[in-house]
């Protein structure tokens, strides 16, 4: 998954790798990225009835507007690139 944020002369890409759960709107603005902590990840789990394995997959807060999202996935990388809006960051494997 790819958040992109414009900014001027370039871009901030947030590339989520792994996505397993996602909670989070299609618009986002100053946001601040963080680990759950382990309240939080009771919450998500319970309240999704979802299966997470820790020593594989991370849970993450996307904080926008005072108010909390979360995105389940095995990591993210914050890349900074001067691309046109409509090519993606994301690198595909060969």
């Amino acid at each position: 998954m790819l958040y992109r944020n414009n900014k001027g002369s370039g871009n901030i890409d947030l590339i989520f790798e792994g996505v397993f759960f996602i909670e989070v709107p299609t618009r986002i603005h100053d946001i601040l990225l963080y680990e759950a902590d382990k309240i939080q990840i009771e919450e998500v789990i319970k309240k999704y009835n979802d299966v997470f394995y820790p020593q594989f997959n991370k849970i993450y807060v996307i904080n926008s507007d005072n108010k909390n999202y979360f995105i389940g996935c095995v990591r993210y990388l914050v890349q900074e690139n001067s691309l046109f809006p409509l090519v993606s960051s994301i690198r595909e494997n060969k």
